[in-house]
């Protein structure tokens, strides 16, 4: 569904020597190597951003209290900005331990002679402290959630979305999507169930559906959440997507429905047979024998019994029996009318027959 990343054709730094012109900018740069998980280098605005005083300290940083969902998300960044070309998104970064927001331009590369993936992280600007935690928490919510979290414009281009839904749809329309269709509609399975939702969203009309989505797990079933918003610098309206995976939960509905509909009919039909059990017969029978009273007719009631079926079993056995005893039943089906009711009885004063 989507194309491999190629990144043989990403630019190659063999040394840091490669990058030594970059400590005369006065923007922050730092380079981060993905593979070791850890500081390839970093300009002196890099080491002054960390509070550090050289770049081997930058280098030396240790970063293994990162999370699984940081390091996934560093993941991610290397993938955009390799398809991308450059990739701008927020973080919060720490230094000094003071929780920083920063709109972050990475650019992905290889490193060294090994190769390594990177990326060179630009940042313009200070950024801006932590003076409200509570949004530093709410940001680094968003980021590493796994509920997919979407900012579409009206016409259904994605303005951001968080690490989640670049992990579950990557960064292209569907392949095979019709000319014209924006990304907000490729991504559902029905075409004309992502058109109304745009629509929707347009008219700027809260809505929660579920939806079968196109997704790099494959296809899955969604409650799709969208919320009307205003984007934070231009006011524009734009249309926030929040989508929970619940095809977990579907499978189960489905399996206890199929559960339910096997007990049913295991209550009501002969395993063996297929034919109706004594409880469905008492049923249909006290059924007709009333419409019978209303209708002043006659319900008539017909045995018919298998001698000799014991020694059916013991030459045969129960296989050979049970055979006999299928064979009986599409018979007796096929001369029966729609209309009719019969059913299965073992006779037990008798082993050796069986009664229909």
């Amino acid at each position: 569904m989507y194309k491999d990343i190629d990144i043989s054709r990403l630019p190659v730094l063999e040394s840091r020597a490669d990058v030594a012109f970059f400590d005369l900018h006065p923007d922050v740069i730092f380079i981060f190597d993905l593979d070791v998980h850890a500081f390839w280098w970093a300009n002196a605005a890099g080491v002054a951003f960390w509070g550090l005083d050289n770049v081997q300290q930058v280098i030396d940083k240790d970063m293994s209290g990162d999370t699984a969902s940081a390091r996934r998300r560093m993941q991610q960044t290397f993938e955009k900005a390799a398809l991308e070309g450059v990739s701008v998104d927020p973080w919060t970064a720490y230094p000094n331990e003071q929780p920083t927001r920063l709109h972050i331009r990475h650019k992905a590369v290889l490193l060294g002679p090994e190769r390594h993936r990177g990326t060179i992280a630009f940042i313009s600007g200070g950024g801006e402290a932590g003076d409200n935690p509570e949004q530093c928490l709410f940001a680094e919510a968003i980021h590493y959630t796994s509920v997919a979290v979407t900012s579409f414009s009206l016409d259904g281009q994605p303005l951001f979305e968080n690490p989640a839904a670049t992990e579950l749809y990557g960064y292209a329309v569907r392949e095979g999507a019709p000319t014209g269709v924006s990304v907000f509609e490729s991504r559902f399975h029905d075409l004309e169930e992502g058109r109304e939702r745009l629509r929707q969203g347009q008219a700027l009309l809260d809505s929660s559906q579920d939806h079968l989505m196109i997704t790099r797990r494959g296809v899955r079933k969604h409650t799709v959440d969208m919320r009307a918003s205003r984007h934070p610098v231009s006011g524009e309206y734009v249309i926030l997507v929040s989508e929970y995976d619940i095809s977990a939960l579907q499978n189960a509905l489905d399996e206890s429905e199929k559960a339910k509909a096997e007990l049913k009919k295991l209550a009501h039909y002969d395993a063996l047979t297929g034919v109706p059990t004594v409880r469905l017969c008492k049923d249909r029978l006290g059924r007709m024998i009333a419409v019978a009273r209303r209708n002043e007719a006659i319900a008539a009631l017909l045995f018919i019994d298998l001698d000799g079926f014991k020694a059916v079993n013991d030459q045969h056995g129960h296989d050979g029996g049970g055979c006999l005893l299928k064979e009986v039943a599409v018979r007796l089906q096929s001369s029966v009318r729609a209309s009719d009711n019969w059913r299965r009885r073992i006779h037990r004063a008798d082993p050796g027959s069986a009664t229909s």
